[in-house]
């Protein structure tokens, strides 16, 4: 190939799942304008991580030969690759020696090269693009794959209208199943369901009406931020004898509170210039939980939010998506983000299946001790017990729902008689299933696919 470039900068990193399991490497090739001109997303086989570092330096400076570059700069997250190739450290490492010697000879193809040290954070699209090459061949060899090489037609993704829960010989009974559940670290819902309004209308009652109920509601945003603020204010203000008693206090299901008693409730966020002000208000008023979900799903405005918001509020539970695969899992947890919500849009053609997407991130998800969430659409409340024992059990801790309303405005009755169902059904059909708990669901549930789908 003739020569293209002159000088450019490259990014690079090495990634085993396992260490020693599957590699990836992936290179970032960026011009003297910082323009991104050439990317590598390669597999590399079952080898260490300090193996796939280096194998990554050798594919950069191969590459960078070809393009005919003559000054190359360098950066690895690898302080070991970095201090081994300007010499300050010793190749000890029978296995690296020939990764080290095959690198310093084509050292000798470039008038000026440079190998420095960059911080992790720094180096996050070469992370990303070596991560996706080593899941894309692990997931592979797995029954709920999703990832496939460009042009290749994926087989065997499902929604949940797609597979039914498999009942089994139970000697449970709906009155003892446990319905509780920890999420985002230490907060206890009594329900594993988080819920947010279709409509905007009377927030505060429907957030206090979820939370005596066992849920949390997930208020959304406003135009004006002070609106979202003042509905979580009122709910925290809320007083268990102006709303009702708990249901079943002493059996499977309690209201979800905090420490002081007051009821839970969550906010929902976008990053935004004005995502650490609006953070700030909602944690003044004593919100649990922020959801920071991403227009776009995983990208780069959606880490960079992270980062931001547990840079400034460490303690603060948050979840973060929509992403649908096992790498923007890990990448969201890596950042910091309490846990993961699943669940994006049909928007020009992009779609994972919800149930295949949920399995291929559960495994994951659950090695890094990070919480689930199945953001399963828009569902009334006759019908979404079942769409979230379903995304349950193929592995998530949590279901989102946001539900319609009775009329244009929830009428109080209606939502709690409501409520009260969805409890009532879950129970049974957690009992069916032969499953005491949330998390014995989770481990134990069977599914057989049905006929139509198309939906989540």
């Amino acid at each position: 190939m003739g020569r293209e470039f002159g000088e450019l900068t490259a990014f690079i990193d090495g990634s085993s799942l396992g260490n020693p399991g599957h590699a990836g490497a992936g290179v970032v090739f960026l011009d003297s304008a910082q323009r991104e001109v050439k990317t590598l997303s390669i597999y590399l086989g079952e080898m260490t991580n300090n193996v796939a570092e280096y194998r990554a330096l050798i594919l950069a400076l191969e590459k960078a030969r070809d393009l005919g570059v003559r000054r190359l700069t360098i950066f690895s997250d690898s302080e070991l690759l970095v201090r081994q190739f300007n010499g300050q450290y010793k190749v000890k490492n029978a296995g690296l020696k020939p990764h080290f010697e095959k690198a310093k000879k084509l050292q000798q193809e470039f008038e000026v090269l440079e190998v420095s040290h960059v911080p992790r954070e720094k180096n996050q699209r070469a992370d990303q693009l070596a991560r996706q090459a080593a899941f894309r061949r692990s997931l592979s060899q797995e029954e709920e794959s999703s990832t496939a090489m460009p042009g290749e037609l994926l087989s065997g993704a499902f929604s949940l209208d797609e597979v039914s829960l498999l009942p089994e010989w139970s000697d449970v009974l709906p009155e003892q199943v446990k319905t509780g559940i920890v999420v985002a670290g230490s907060i206890q819902l009594g329900f594993p369901l988080l819920s947010a309004p279709v409509t905007s209308a009377e927030p505060a009652s429907f957030a206090t009406a979820v939370a005596l109920r066992g849920g949390m509601a997930i208020l959304r945003p406003s135009r004006l931020p002070r609106d979202q603020v003042a509905a979580v204010k009122k709910v925290k203000a809320a007083k268990k004898k102006e709303v009702g008693p708990d249901k079943g206090e002493s059996g499977s299901m309690f209201s979800s509170r905090d420490e002081q008693g007051k009821f839970r409730v969550g906010g929902l966020v976008h990053p935004a210039e004005d995502l650490l002000d609006r953070c700030a208000a909602l944690v003044e008023a004593g919100v649990d939980l922020v959801v920071l979900e991403a227009s776009l799903g995983h990208g780069p405005e959606l880490i960079k939010g992270i980062a931001q918001v547990k840079g400034k509020f460490p303690d603060l539970s948050l979840i973060a998506g929509d992403v649908t695969d096992p790498c923007g899992a890990r990448q969201i947890l890596e950042s910091g983000a309490d846990g993961i919500k699943i669940g994006a849009p049909f928007i020009l053609g992009l779609k994972v299946p919800l149930f295949t997407a949920i399995r291929n991130c559960a495994r994951l998800v659950e090695e890094h001790g990070g919480t689930l969430v199945a953001d399963v659409g828009t569902a009334e409340l006759m019908v979404a017990s079942s769409l979230i024992t379903r995304a349950i059990g193929a592995g998530a801790h949590v279901a989102m729902v946001s539900f319609q309303p009775a009329g244009k405005v929830w009428q109080a009755q209606i939502l709690a008689e409501g409520l009260d169902n969805l409890g009532d059904d879950l129970r049974m059909i957690m009992s069916c299933c032969g499953a005491r708990s949330v998390e014995d669901l989770r481990r134990r549930a069977k599914f057989i696919r049905v006929r139509g789908g198309g939906g989540v």
